[in-house]
């Protein structure tokens, strides 16, 4: 997908500006293509930085400089209002900067969860639609997901063997970046005989080993997924080579 492309599709889909067909179309492809996945974290990183509080307390100083400015000395007017542009300009040149330097010293295995990691879609599986925990995959869904996580704690001490509820318990916890935890539950779910939900707990329990910096735990998971020949053997093959190099 060429850049621009890209870049249009994130912003649509930040915005909301998407139909639900839409964003499930995006979500797909999301999770297929690296290139697009990693122009979606770098614009949530620029949106962060520019929704930082010392930068929001940054404009705010330059407005009310501006607007002093203006009453004080109108015939200066546009001449101080260009300055101020240029230097809220310098201000997110230099924070979005601060984040591409970022992202270039970031250790290789932090990158890697980066580039292949993306949020689990529900809509892969319908059952899910149809049964007690709606009320907690619409708090995944609308990214509230420490209510999530509430939610299936509270449903997974009357149905310790539920799962669907263990899945969605460690998703959630993967999304709070609570990953040694999140790696607990998925473990219940790959002892489990539900085949779909299993081939994805074993991916996320990889990445989230990943994650944490355990290279060598990491390549044992990735390396069995690769040989078992499922949906993430070709991303889990290329996660290995890369921590090679």
């Amino acid at each position: 997908m060429k850049t621009k492309e890209a870049s249009k599709l994130v912003d649509d889909y930040i915005r909301g500006e998407m139909s639900v067909e839409e964003r499930e179309q995006f979500e797909r492809k999301l999770s297929e293509d690296p290139g697009l996945r990693e122009a979606y974290e770098l614009q949530k990183n620029i949106n962060r930085a520019l929704d930082d509080e010392e930068f929001i307390q940054y404009k705010k100083l330059l407005n009310e400089i501006h607007r002093e400015k203006r009453v004080k000395h109108p015939l200066n007017f546009q001449r101080t209002k260009r300055i101020y542009a240029i230097a809220a300009l310098i201000v997110v040149l230099l924070a979005v900067g601060s984040i591409l330097l970022f992202q270039l010293l970031r250790p290789e295995h932090e990158r890697l969860f980066r580039k292949y990691y993306t949020s689990y879609a529900f809509e892969q599986f319908r059952s899910f639609e149809e049964n007690k925990l709606q009320e907690g995959i619409l708090f995944y869904q609308e990214g509230q997901y420490e209510q999530a996580i509430r939610f299936s704690k509270s449903y997974i001490t009357n149905h310790t063997g539920d799962v669907q509820a263990n899945f969605l318990l460690a998703i959630s916890l993967m999304e709070e970046g609570k990953y040694n935890e999140a790696v607990h539950y998925f473990s219940r779910v790959i002892k489990s005989d539900h085949l779909r939900l299993r081939e994805y707990a074993e991916w996320y329990e990889a990445l989230a080993t990943l994650h944490q910096g355990k290279i060598e735990r990491a390549s044992l998971l990735l390396s069995r997924i690769k040989i078992e020949e499922n949906n993430f053997s070709e991303k889990a093959q290329e996660i290995l080579i890369a921590l090679e190099e």
